[in-house]
C-alpha cells in the first residue's frame, strides 16, 4: 500500500512540473499580455476548498501524532507523511494548471484555456466582433479581444502570420 501512495506522490510531483513548464511556455508564446479574460473562478474555488479541507484533515492527523509522542519517522508515520505530501503536491498542481475557460491575447501569441500558440504558428486567423478567432491544426478557437485593440493585434498578425487571414474575416 505504501508503494502506491508514494507512487501517487511521484505522479503529483510530475503534474506540478508539467504544469509549471506549460505556464512558462505559454508565457513565452504569448509575450506581453494585451488583454486577458479569466477562467472559471468557481471551479478554482471548489478545488481549493476540497483541497484545503483534506489538507486540514492531514495536518490534524499529523498534529495528533506529534501530541501523542508518536512523531518519530517510522513505519507508522510514513503513510501520513506520504498522504500529506500527496495533498500538498496535488493542490500545487491544481493551482499551476491553466484555467480551461480563460484566454489571453499578447504581443507574440494567443492563449485559449491551456492551449497557447505563437502568431507565427497559426494556420488561419480572423478578427471579428470582440474576438480574435484562430485555427491551429483542425480546431478553431476564440479569445475575447476588445475592438480598440484590433488594430495593434492586426499589425502583429500581419507581420508574424501574414497571408493567413481567413477569407471569412470581414
Amino acid at each position: 500500500m505504501k508503494f502506491f501512495l508514494w507512487m501517487a506522490v511521484g505522479w503529483a510531483l510530475a503534474a506540478c512540473i508539467v504544469h509549471a513548464r506549460e505556464r512558462v511556455t505559454a508565457r513565452e508564446r504569448v509575450g506581453r499580455v494585451l488583454y486577458a479574460e479569466r477562467g472559471s473562478i468557481l471551479a478554482v474555488a471548489m478545488y481549493l476548498g476540497i483541497g484545503v479541507g483534506v489538507l486540514v484533515a492531514v495536518v490534524l492527523c499529523l498534529f495528533g501524532l506529534l501530541m501523542t509522542g508518536g512523531w518519530m519517522i517510522s513505519e507508522i508515520t510514513m503513510p501520513y507523511l506520504a498522504a500529506g505530501a500527496l495533498v500538498i503536491l496535488s493542490l500545487a498542481a491544481v493551482l499551476l494548471a491553466q484555467p480551461q475557460g480563460g484566454g489571453a491575447c499578447g504581443t507574440e501569441g494567443v492563449r485559449s484555456g491551456s492551449w497557447a500558440h505563437a502568431y507565427r504558428d497559426l494556420d488561419e486567423w480572423r478578427l471579428t466582433g470582440d474576438h480574435l478567432r484562430f485555427r491551429a491544426g483542425e480546431v478553431w478557437r476564440a479569445v475575447k479581444l476588445p475592438a480598440n485593440l484590433h488594430e495593434e493585434v492586426r499589425e502583429r498578425l500581419e507581420t508574424l502570420a501574414g497571408g493567413r487571414e481567413s477569407r471569412f474575416s470581414r
